[in-house]
């Protein structure tokens, strides 16, 4: 096979993304379990962290030179212009703001990872001539990622749930220990009120409910279109629930109702059954909300009073930052990013952190791309009753969880995990390029 072919940077890109599954387990089993620590005190990283970044990188060269090869690296660079354009500002924007108040460069390396790195598969991924077929692999292939994340999870439930001892033999720890967050406990998370959480093979419970809320339309409509089994879409909601995330609610429910108006206009033979399932998720959470409000689960469980009182503090003290220097503060200085540099500012929210960082300018940058995205994605969906193609599958789903992704960003940073950004935005902006090119082409 020829390395510098389309073949290749879908075969490279399929292995990335099955590695990312099982990457903090590995740097879990790594660091913990046999005491490789490969730590890099100039990046505050370790190195082993580092194999994405370089294999996508490695990705990115075999895009490069595929396209220039086949003389369309100039055509495809422009036929994205306006995103192309709106992605260029965004990133110089940034730079330039944050190189004015330069101190050292890992603290830039830092920011730009965690605010810009994930977007860039807008330049590269957009430049191959994608067409049905590679669109087809794709589909297959995310959902081939989803069963194997749901079977992973559920290994590790069970696991966890009858001999949690084995679970050291990987790395993992006992539970929270409040002196020793590097040691992590992650399949017996608790918070500040001690409450056990669920987080699966993920670094944390809120990235295990970002990756789920994010891909569980792609399951749902894949169910409805005969091409999945629905038990992987219960599977799904127990571990979702599992992870006693908060963050992921309103989303969730703005996607259930968007992907409800879909369902009824386009599926009329599934009015029926969503209008049950309606009634089944309104008796359930009734239920479940009386037997926790009449017992010490409701406070510890759905308020967990001491972990929402340390989020509203954060938000305080960086509304307070923000009246004393109103203009900007860089993409450095907030969470996740200043984690690694001291800075004990938290926004606890995408929106706060976008005016904390770099101001209005940024704000107005950043929703003029996502709502592009948005308006590119939906276009061209073709829908054939009762069934949709898996390129229109994909543009519906996408198109609803970027909606549902503004409501998240009210309370939390969405793209911290790679796991869950890379994937998406990969698949995103091949989407994107499908749109540019003739669909009809096989």
């Amino acid at each position: 096979m020829n390395l510098f072919s389309k073949k290749s940077i879908f075969l490279n890109t399929k292995i990335l993304l099955i590695l990312l599954i099982f990457h903090f387990l590995l740097m879990t089993f790594l660091r913990f379990q046999l005491g490789w620590d490969g730590h890099i005190h100039f990046l505050h990283s370790e190195i082993w962290n580092l194999w994405k970044d370089v294999y996508l990188f490695f990705i990115y060269i075999l895009i490069i030179w595929y396209t220039y090869k086949n003389n369309i690296l100039k055509q495809n660079f422009t036929k994205n212009k306006k995103i192309n354009i709106l992605f260029w500002i965004i990133l110089l924007f940034s730079l330039i703001i944050t190189l004015l108040n330069f101190h050292w460069l890992k603290w830039l390396f830092i920011g730009f990872k965690y605010d810009l790195w994930f977007l860039f598969p807008v330049i590269f991924f957009s430049l191959v001539d994608w067409t049905k077929k590679d669109i087809n692999k794709f589909y297959r292939l995310i959902l081939d990622l989803l069963k194997t994340v749901i079977i992973f999870c559920i290994i590790f439930a069970i696991i966890r749930f009858t001999h949690p001892e084995l679970l050291f033999f990987f790395g993992y720890g006992p539970l929270w220990n409040r002196t020793a967050w590097w040691y992590p406990p992650m399949l017996f998370q608790t918070g500040l009120d001690w409450i056990q959480r669920f987080s699966g093979i993920f670094s944390w419970p809120n990235h295990m409910a970002f990756y789920f809320i994010t891909f569980w339309p792609i399951i749902l409509f894949s169910i409805l279109n005969k091409k999945l089994h629905y038990i992987w879409w219960i599977l799904y909601i127990i571990l979702l629930f599992g992870t006693l995330s908060r963050s992921w609610i309103l989303a969730f429910w703005l996607e259930i109702f968007l992907i409800s108006l879909f369902i009824f206009k386009n599926y009329r033979n599934y009015r029926k059954f969503i209008l049950s399932c309606f009634i089944a998720i309104w008796v359930g959470i009734v239920s479940l909300g009386s037997y926790l409000y009449f017992s010490w689960k409701y406070n510890q469980i759905i308020l967990r009073w001491a972990s929402t009182k340390w989020h509203i503090l954060k938000v305080e003290k960086t509304l307070k930052d923000i009246k004393e220097n109103p203009l900007w503060h860089w993409i450095w200085t907030a969470w996740p990013a200043a984690h690694y540099v001291k800075n004990d500012i938290i926004p606890e929210s995408w929106f706060l952190q976008m005016f904390y960082e770099l101001w209005i300018l940024w704000w107005i940058l950043w929703f003029s791309f996502i709502f592009y995205i948005i308006f590119l994605t939906y276009k061209n969906i073709q829908i054939n009753y009762p069934y949709l193609q898996n390129k229109d599958i994909l543009k519906i789903s996408l198109s609803i969880w970027m909606i549902g992704l503004l409501f998240q960003w009210l309370v939390l940073h969405s793209f911290e995990d790679s796991m869950t950004s890379l994937p998406l935005f990969i698949i995103v902006w091949i989407i994107l390029s499908l749109n540019q090119n003739n669909v009809s082409k096989n």
